[in-house]
């Protein structure tokens, strides 16, 4: 066995898809400055694939290969949806954003 086997691989790329995420929504709200259900809808549908990811592949270390696609489907889909959601109502408020007209 190597120096690190699959448990450690999987919290390593936890914590850097955590960090990315946690990164993305940050320039979002700077660059942006998208509203709060935007980014609680991504972060919510962010967390939710992250949990899948986590599911699956420990399932799969485990030996449960049923358990990580029951996992993937039920959590990673609406997760993916929710970021759908999110992303189409972030396009949506930034359009908004950009086509107010100035009042005298």
């Amino acid at each position: 066995m190597g120096v690190f086997s699959g448990i450690e691989i999987l919290f390593f790329s936890l914590g850097v898809l955590t960090t990315l995420g946690a990164g993305a929504l940050g320039y979002l709200w700077n660059r942006f400055r998208v509203g709060w259900r935007v980014l609680g809808l991504g972060a919510f549908g962010a967390m939710l694939t992250l949990f899948a990811f986590a599911w699956s592949v420990s399932s799969v270390l485990e030996g449960e290969a049923q358990a990580a696609n029951l996992g993937a489907i039920v959590f990673g889909v609406p997760g993916l949806l929710c970021m759908a959601v999110a992303r189409r109502w972030g396009v949506v408020e930034i359009a908004r954003l950009h086509t107010r007209r100035p009042t005298s």
